[in-house]
C-alpha cells in the first residue's frame, strides 16, 4: 500500500510517500518552496508547483494522502494562511480523486511515538531508528512520520 502525507506551511509544502508493498519498504520525501516575502505572494507559486506534481503523477501519491492540520500559533494570520493552503491542497487531491484526510499533530505523534507532544528531536530519532536515516528537513521528517502513522492506521 502506498500512502502520502503533507506538512503544510506558508513557505513550503513538504511531502513524504511510503510504499510498504515493496520489500524493503520504500520511502521518499521532498518539498516545494517559495522565497517570496509575503504569504499571499508565495501561495500561487507553491500551489501551482505542487499541482503540477500531483496532476502529472497521480499514482505516485497512492491511495491515501494525510494532511497535517495547522497548528495554532500566536500569529493568527500565519494560522489563517496555513488553513487556506490546507484547504487548497485538499481540494487539489479531491479533484484528482485521491482520498484525503486531515490529522492533528497530537494524534499522529501519540499514535506513532506514544507521546502527543513529541519533540522535533523525538521525530528525527524515530525516523533514524525505523528507516536508518532521517530526511534532511524537519518538515519532511514530520511528513514521513505522518505517512507512517497513516499507513499504520489503515492497517489496523
Amino acid at each position: 500500500m502506498r500512502v502520502a502525507a503533507i506538512d503544510v506551511d506558508t513557505k513550503q509544502i513538504a511531502w513524504a510517500v511510503i510504499d510498504d508493498g515493496l520489500a524493503p519498504t520504500k520511502w521518499m520525501t521532498g518539498s516545494v518552496k517559495s522565497k517570496a516575502r509575503r504569504a499571499e505572494e508565495r501561495f500561487p507559486g507553491l500551489l501551482n508547483s505542487f499541482r503540477v506534481s500531483v496532476h502529472n503523477a497521480p499514482g505516485f501519491w497512492g491511495q491515501f494522502v494525510y494532511l497535517e492540520r495547522p497548528v495554532y500559533t500566536r500569529n493568527a494570520q500565519a494560522t489563517i494562511d496555513q488553513g487556506q493552503m490546507l484547504g487548497a491542497l485538499r481540494l487539489l487531491f479531491l479533484q484528482e480523486n485521491i482520498h484525503c484526510s486531515i490529522v492533528d499533530n497530537t494524534i499522529w505523534k501519540k499514535g506513532l511515538l506514544g507521546n502527543g507532544h513529541a519533540s522535533k528531536d523525538d521525530i528525527r530519532a524515530w525516523a533514524v531508528t525505523v528507516f536508518g536515516v532521517a530526511p534532511e528537513s524537519q518538515d519532511e521528517c514530520d511528513a514521513l512520520a505522518i505517512a507512517a502513522w497513516g499507513l499504520r492506521t489503515l492497517r489496523v
